[in-house]
């Protein structure tokens, strides 16, 4: 039953929790303005499936269509090694979410990184909601960024037998600050020299993707040390490095990434 959209987005069916609704079918939506008004649209019932989640979204405001308004749960992944027991996941919402038409993004879980530590894996989860990287270009979607983190215990010995255990929740205040960062190309006196590269973990075989960037922080007390191993690339990585505050009242100062190297590198 897939058909374009005016815009040429592919719908991949119409349907309510029960079946399928006519076409023209309008469901009250709601939404917040910057005043603090509540605004009601009647928008049509659209909702779509992603090939990578096993359930229904509503296209107007990316939530689950079993449970509307929460959190649907999320996939479990494969743990990729026996030293990264502890996964930091996030619930994402894509800035401007609301709207009439679905534009590739949406509100999805995603594991931010892998931890040797569960006190390492804590402060991921924590910094991650506690401030935004940037302020709303469009409030009127309602609220964005990490809006959950949670911190899974995985079997290291028992991948397949075993489900992870959940051990930390942290949500987000709607009204946290955007997070306070140093002005861009500025670096603060003191920083110590870079050590040798942290070794990788020791891998599972044959379980890609794995992650492939390594946050490095620096205290007095342990030098550098690796804080995470980081699912999707540099930005990732950088983008936690700037939530922990880096010499901008956070518990490190100083902060560097490693990447995978390349042959030409």
């Amino acid at each position: 039953m897939a058909e374009p959209a005016a815009d040429g987005v592919v719908i991949r069916e119409v349907r309510d929790c029960t079946g399928v609704v006519p076409k023209g079918t309008r469901v009250p939506m709601s939404h917040r303005l910057d005043d603090g008004r509540v605004e009601v649209a009647a928008l049509w019932l659209v909702v779509w499936c992603s090939d990578r989640e096993p359930y229904w979204r509503y296209v107007h405001n990316g939530w689950s269509v079993e449970r509307p308004g929460t959190f649907p749960h999320a996939l479990d992944p494969i743990c990729p090694s026996p030293n990264l027991p502890y996964e930091v996941r996030v619930y994402t919402v894509p800035d401007g979410i609301l709207g009439e038409d679905h534009f590739g993004g949406s509100p999805s879980w995603w594991t931010r990184a892998w931890c040797d530590r569960l006190d390492k894996a804590v402060l991921l989860a924590d910094t991650a909601v506690a401030h935004r990287l940037r302020a709303p270009e469009r409030p009127a979607g309602g609220d964005c960024g990490d809006l959950r983190a949670e911190v899974w215990m995985h079997s290291t010995t028992d991948r397949w037998g075993t489900l992870p255990e959940r051990l930390h929740r942290a949500d987000a205040d709607p009204d946290r600050p955007v997070v306070p960062r140093l002005p861009y190309d500025t670096w603060l006196p003191g920083r110590p020299a870079s050590t040798e590269q942290t070794p990788e973990p020791r891998w599972f075989q044959n379980e890609p993707p794995l992650p492939t960037y390594d946050l490095r922080v620096w205290s007095e007390t342990d030098g550098w040390t690796t804080l995470g191993w980081f699912d999707g690339g540099r930005n990732s990585a950088g983008g936690a490095a700037t939530l922990l505050r880096l010499g901008a009242g956070g518990p490190y100062t100083f902060a560097e990434t490693w990447g995978p190297h390349h042959p030409d590198a």
